[in-house]
């Protein structure tokens, strides 16, 4: 599989590079170009195309081209010609950008200007664009002190003066450049430690085959837009056209679209699983899987810190089930010698969520080595459905949490609106690849929910 080259993130993230940095004012904002091409000092929660800089060529770049900055009445742009004329200072980890004897200088409201001294103002901090994907993601959703036990929500985090600040903690990005989802361990004070853990969550999908499962997508995604309270980046992996997808999905800020082909359509069940081998959705977490029969009647702000906090995958049990083992594994469990437990987990494969993709790659590649060895002996036979397969590997080398997850779920939800509990996700699941009458149920009960 590969990434599509079109992205709604704020850049494409397989233009950044060790050696590349962003420039971060003294109030906390990025050093931006807008579509007009003028420089602003911008939030950093702001979709301005931030102005990178090279350490490597002492450069600036913009979208991987070299730039340089010139002034036109009273706004400073800029141009892809010659740089010979801008000078740039380095001094550890700041720079200075002066054009002969002025330097660029940011304002606390964000604009831009040009001075003749030089002091925190025309002073810039080259951040890592692993950092910015952090901190951005920190001043956007939120995130978890583990010093002081407590999740912030996003409006209690500070940036400001080249440093982060929250409750009584304070740690400069001088002395702690290295931070990123990889590395979330900083320094503050003298020499105390804390680690953070941002919030930025994704949730994904499968979708294969025919045109109409994206139609039960978009009815997916609306709802889980209005009612989630959660600022998700949807990812979709799918074989349909990419354009279209694209074009049928503009309503959704935060996206990636992956194109994915497979040989078979037990291979589309199979797609879910293959998520850990996308090393650029490595910074997203929590994770949320769902099927695209899903409607979202609740909040899942909740759901989303307890994933986030926790180190299992948490997966989600269907009750009344006895009897329709086949379902959940036993071709696999009956023949296992090393079973000691017997008893089936009754997991659907539908909705699961986990903390990161690197906390479930073992288990994920086993599921699928469980697939494609099911798809070899059995076929197009329900043993070989990715279900089945994923609760034997479950069962015998998952960390695995089966009680924090139902509760936001109703499966098979009743067709008597009103008695549907609003937990967070009704999931109208039986049947694989149906699709009118599910799509019908879905839409009336999107009706249904806009109507109370």
């Amino acid at each position: 599989m590969t990434l599509s080259t079109q992205s709604d993130i704020i850049f494409q993230e397989d233009k950044a590079s060790s050696d590349i940095y962003l420039l971060m004012d003294f109030h906390g904002h990025i050093l931006s170009v807008s579509i007009e091409g003028h420089v602003q000092a911008t939030s950093i929660q702001s979709c301005f195309i931030p102005l990178l800089f090279d350490s490597h060529h002492s450069c600036l770049k913009l979208q991987q081209e070299e730039v340089c900055l010139y002034i036109k009445k009273g706004r400073i742009f800029t141009a892809s010609r010659d740089m010979s004329y801008l000078q740039i200072h380095k001094e550890g980890q700041f720079i200075f950008l002066s054009n002969g004897p002025t330097y660029i200088s940011s304002d606390p409201n964000g604009t831009v200007d040009l001075k003749h001294n030089r002091e925190n103002w025309e002073k810039f901090f080259l951040l890592p664009y692993d950092g910015f994907v952090f901190l951005k993601a920190m001043m956007e959703n939120g995130f978890y002190s583990r010093s002081l036990g407590q999740f912030f929500n996003a409006t209690e985090c500070m940036l400001e003066k080249f440093h982060v600040r929250y409750a009584d903690i304070s740690f400069s990005l001088e002395q702690n450049a290295h931070i990123s989802f990889r590395d979330n361990t900083i320094l503050y004070d003298n020499i105390s430690i804390e680690q953070i853990t941002a919030l930025n969550p994704a949730i994904y999908f499968s979708i294969f085959g025919k045109r109409e499962f994206l139609d039960m997508f978009i009815l997916c995604a609306h709802s889980i837009m209005k009612r989630s309270g959660v600022n998700f980046t949807f990812i979709i992996i799918t074989d349909l056209d990419i354009d279209e997808v694209i074009e049928a999905t503009t309503f959704i800020i935060k996206k990636k679209v992956i194109p994915a082909h497979f040989l078979s359509k037990m291979e589309y069940l199979y797609a879910r699983f293959t998520i850990t081998r996308l090393d650029s959705l490595s910074s997203y977490q929590p994770v949320i899987y769902s099927d695209i029969d899903v409607i979202c009647n609740a909040s899942l702000k909740s759901l989303v810190v307890k994933t986030l906090l926790n180190d299992s995958i948490l997966v989600n049990t269907e009750q009344g089930k006895e009897g329709q083992d086949i379902w959940f594994g036993k071709a696999f469990i009956c023949t296992d010698p090393h079973v000691n437990d017997r008893n089936t987990l009754f997991v659907n494969s539908g909705i699961f969520c986990f903390n990161n993709i690197q906390s479930v790659t073992s288990l994920f590649q086993t599921t699928l080595r469980i697939c494609h060895a099911a798809y070899r002996k059995w076929g197009h036979d329900l043993k070989a459905y990715d279900q089945p397969c994923f609760n034997y590997a479950l069962k015998k080398i998952g960390r695995f949490n089966l009680t924090d997850l139902p509760a936001y779920i109703i499966n098979f939800p009743d067709s008597d609106f009103n008695a549907i509990e609003p937990r967070g996700l009704a999931h109208f699941c039986g049947g694989v690849g149906i699709f009118s009458s599910k799509y019908n149920l879905m839409s009336e009960y999107s009706k249904y929910l806009e109507s109370l």
